[in-house]
């Protein structure tokens, strides 16, 4: 299982580039991962790696179940990772999931390069073989979450403690407040 963190440092088209431990890493995404990221801001990805001929790419999602739907797309004949992604960047995991399961092929066309037939093969081949949603969100991360992950561990907090510590702390404050109650449970 592959993770990514690390700051922002350009935002470019259809991807980011996002440095951890002095390396820049290009991570190509959804367009709504992409509208969320904000340079000189901390992420934190699910990384699904593509190794190529001519080509080694990492593609992130901040939703585990983005990560898991975005492999069993690269599973259906057809289906790249570019086309996977498009499928992903239309409406998000859910309402991704909940086409292929109906098998709306109108819908899934909607996304970029993906035709009728590569349509209706995504709906016959994964139907009622999606992965289920992660117990109680865990795997899901906001952006204000990562930032205060981050906040925590550059502190010198262990990733496992500064989770548990957050998962203690309303979603609905803000970073700073968010930080500031996670360290009192700390202490």
């Amino acid at each position: 299982m592959i993770t990514l963190s690390g700051r922002v440092t350009h935002k470019l088209e259809d991807s980011l580039v996002v440095e951890t431990g002095g390396i820049g890493y290009q991570i190509w995404t959804t367009e709504q991962d992409l509208g969320n990221a904000h340079v000189d801001r901390n992420v934190h990805y699910w990384v699904c790696e593509t190794v190529r001929e001519d080509a080694y790419e990492l593609y992130g999602f901040t939703q585990w179940e983005g990560r898991e739907l975005f492999e069993q797309l690269l599973s259906v004949s057809g289906i790249g990772p570019k086309a996977a992604l498009a499928i992903l960047s239309i409406a998000g995991v859910e309402q991704a999931q909940q086409a292929i399961n109906n098998g709306d092929v109108a819908f899934l066309q909607t996304a970029n390069g993906v035709g009728k037939r590569t349509a209706e093969r995504v709906a016959v081949e994964l139907k009622d073989k999606l992965a289920p949603a992660s117990p109680a969100g865990e795997m899901e991360r906001s952006q204000a979450t990562d930032d205060a992950l981050a906040a925590l561990e550059s502190l010198g907090y262990s990733r496992s403690d500064a989770t548990r510590a957050l998962a203690g702390v309303d979603d609905d404050m803000d970073e700073q407040s968010r930080i500031k109650q996670a360290l009192q449970d700390l202490s």
